[in-house]
């Protein structure tokens, strides 16, 4: 029987999710089928997929959930898997464009996976220009976090466009799932032990384990003081902006690129890293987005960070979430894009820091301040009541960054040109902005912004270029 329970922080996923904002992340390919060594098929496409999955059971496993959710829910082999129900074929319209895929992914975006079955689709997308093709892949943040969700594409990827994946030992056989009594009676030690989780999570906040954690968010009067001093950053220093809006359904979608050569000299000629040239970007999109609307505060925006700790030895080894939280300024109160740079490394410098030392700004797994039954009405009512939009506790922007393959890689043996990703909204939060490298030779920006709060996405994606040009002839 093939039964893996949900970690605390992926469950969190789940319980702190709404219909209006379910917690799924995507990733987009942008393939050149021409170049093929295969003429392209989306049958062949689909002999792929079926042909990898025992690469990731995840693909394979369902979700069930305790009864009373007296514990957190697990995954199971799902014994009617079907390849149909999770591969699809969609075409663009005339004349195939960045708008109309730009549209049709924000369309991807607002359709909810299916909760009956496994959290994931694979969306073959043809009618581009130039006769290309696009893969869109989605999936569920208690599944995988954002590494590990590019690590997932990468099963339908290939290093070589001749290269041939291990076979399969055998036939799938899906294990047997457990009945509600049989889960119920396995959540006992949980719940034995959950007094003690919670006692330690309260003496963990009392004694300042969970911190606001920053740097030196700019301050609109002193211009040296903007540059390099001031208060560490939280989510109450993110003043109130047309991004921190009650998010709808719907989506839109855009795609922005950078080139890593820019980025690179930018980031080496200002001793910073790519990380904050990317935060300064946005901030410098979002002072001119702002202006436009004439709703710029004088307090600089804060951004949401999230921190992958994958690499510090906290993986799990199945793709789960392995990350923690970060604030940093978005200098959108200083004009100068090189100054703008200055006061956002300031930032993230003293951030990552006072990370290493206190770790995140919050706690985040719910299930340990109560129990998986106390995590889903904490959740809900964080959904429901609007609390975390008022308070701003995504800050204003979400501004992630994935590192990507240094390599070529290749999708039914044609190569990838280029890889956006794409991360959730939650309420409060009507924009996301998430970022991948590819080959060292670009950066892909992916937008996602709530339909209402967000309508002219499409403009702040000109702004983020208009503010990446900047940037990048400033050093």
């Amino acid at each position: 029987m093939s039964v893996d329970r949900l970690s605390g922080f992926d469950a969190t996923f789940l319980y702190a999710e709404s219909p209006a904002a379910p917690f799924e992340i995507a990733s987009c390919v942008v393939v050149d089928a021409e170049a093929g060594r295969e003429r392209y098929s989306f049958d062949r496409v689909r002999e792929l997929v079926a042909g990898r999955l025992h690469l990731a059971p995840r693909l394979r496993q369902r979700l069930v959930h305790v009864p009373f959710e007296l514990d957190r829910p697990v995954w199971v082999d799902d014994a009617d898997f079907d390849i149909d129900a999770h591969v699809f074929r969609s075409a663009l319209p005339a004349p195939g464009g960045r708008r109309e895929l730009q549209a049709m992914l924000g369309e991807l975006l607002s359709r909810p996976l299916d909760r009956d079955r496994p959290l994931w689709e694979l969306h073959v997308i043809e009618g581009l220009e130039d006769r290309r093709i696009a893969g869109f892949v989605k999936t569920h943040h208690a599944m995988v976090d954002g590494v590990a969700g590019f690590e997932l594409l990468t099963t339908f990827l290939d290093d070589a466009p001749d290269a041939v994946p291990p076979a399969p030992d055998g036939a799938w056989l899906p294990g047997r799932t457990p009945g509600p009594a049989e889960l119920a009676v396995r959540a006992i030690p949980t719940l034995v032990r959950q007094p003690w989780r919670t006692t330690r999570t309260f003496a963990d906040l009392a004694l300042g384990r969970f911190r606001s954690v920053g740097g030196a968010i700019a301050g609109p009067t002193d211009r040296k003081q903007r540059v390099g001093g001031g208060k560490r950053v939280s989510y109450g220093d993110a003043p109130p902006t047309p991004f921190n809006a009650a998010v709808q359904a719907h989506r839109r979608a855009a795609l922005v690129d950078m080139a890593f050569a820019d980025a690179r000299r930018v980031a080496d000629g200002a001793g910073v890293t790519i990380n904050d040239v990317i935060v300064a970007a946005v901030g410098g999109a979002a002072r001119r987005y702002l202006l436009r609307h004439d709703a710029l505060p004088e307090e600089s925006l804060v951004a949401f960070v999230p921190v992958s700790t994958r690499g510090d030895g906290n993986g799990n080894g199945d793709g789960s979430n392995s990350t923690s939280l970060m604030y940093a300024s978005m200098g959108t109160d200083v004009d100068d894009a090189r100054d703008r740079l200055t006061a956002v490394a300031a930032t993230t410098r003293r951030g990552k820091s006072e990370h290493k030392k206190h770790g995140a700004g919050m706690p985040t797994d719910l299930t340990a301040v109560a129990g998986a039954a106390g995590a889903a009405v904490v959740g809900r009512v964080l959904a429901e009541s609007g609390l975390a939009r008022r308070l701003r506790l995504g800050g204003n922007v979400v501004v992630s960054n994935i590192p990507g393959p240094d390599r070529r890689l290749w999708f039914a043996g044609a190569p990838v040109e280029r890889l956006y990703p794409f991360g959730p909204l939650v309420d409060g939060n009507a924009l996301n902005v998430t970022v991948l490298s590819y080959r060292r030779e670009r950066l892909s920006f992916g937008l996602v912004g709530d339909r209402e709060a967000m309508d002219d996405l499409e403009a702040f994606g000109d702004d983020l270029r208009a503010s990446v040009d900047e940037l990048a002839g400033a050093y």
